[in-house]
């Protein structure tokens, strides 16, 4: 489906954005940040949802027992590996989804694209309801506090948070949090990460170096509730 009158077609925007030598240089570095940080956070037992799976750089590329790519872009499914249902639905919803009946939720790049902070709310009430006891949100997208020039360069950049701020509501909404970096990676244009697969490796065994370059947040939180 494309976007209503007033709204953005996320299939023309993010052609426009990312062409094929993008779109397989950013798969090449989530395929070493998958496997060199990520994978520390996901058994490969669980169900992993991944909210604005996009080209589903991450859901390809994590080892996990059931994966879904969830995205309003019709196209996803296209880029999506045969082990990965596609879900073209709203992340407020999760209609498809059962509810805890998930362990690990992850949302890289999502948030700032969202209309308003009630959106958001509605983005995570729907996460806790999927999620197990003791499941996890993992998310990764730019700090407003360290990005606040690059991040309103997309037009489609609605919502600006920190990890202060993005702390707060996931606490409000029935989240425990387990991990904040305020600065992990960098903000760069369009891959958003190092431009090496080599290089990126070495950027993240080297914590201090993401204190001085890191612009995205990294946020892990577990479901507190029932």
């Amino acid at each position: 489906m494309d976007a209503l009158p007033g709204q953005i077609s996320p299939k023309k925007l993010y052609a426009r954005r990312f062409g094929p030598k993008e779109r397989a240089q950013k798969n090449a570095l989530w395929k070493v940040l998958c496997q060199s940080f990520l994978q520390r956070y996901v058994s490969e037992s669980d169900v992993v949802v991944d909210l604005g799976a996009g080209y589903c750089e991450f859901i390809n590329n994590i080892r996990c027992g059931r994966k879904f790519a969830v995205d309003l872009n019709e196209e996803t499914g296209q880029y999506a590996a045969d082990d990965v249902t596609v879900l073209l639905e709203p992340a407020a919803a999760l209609s498809s989804i059962e509810d805890a009946s998930v362990d690990i939720v992850f949302a890289s790049n999502l948030f700032e694209h969202l209309p308003d902070k009630q959106v958001l709310i509605a983005v995570l009430a729907a996460i806790h309801r999927v999620l197990r006891r003791g499941g996890r949100l993992l998310v990764l997208q730019p700090n407003i506090r360290y990005a606040y020039r690059e991040y309103w360069d997309y037009f489609d950049h609605y919502l600006p948070l920190s990890h202060l701020s993005l702390s707060e509501i996931i606490l409000m909404e029935g989240f425990a949090i387990e991990e904040v970096r305020p600065r992990f990676l960098p903000y760069t244009v369009k891959s958003r990460l190092p431009k090496s697969g080599f290089l990126l490796k070495i950027y993240l065994r080297l914590p201090p170096l993401q204190l001085l370059m890191g612009k995205q947040m990294f946020l892990v939180a577990a479901k507190a509730g029932g």
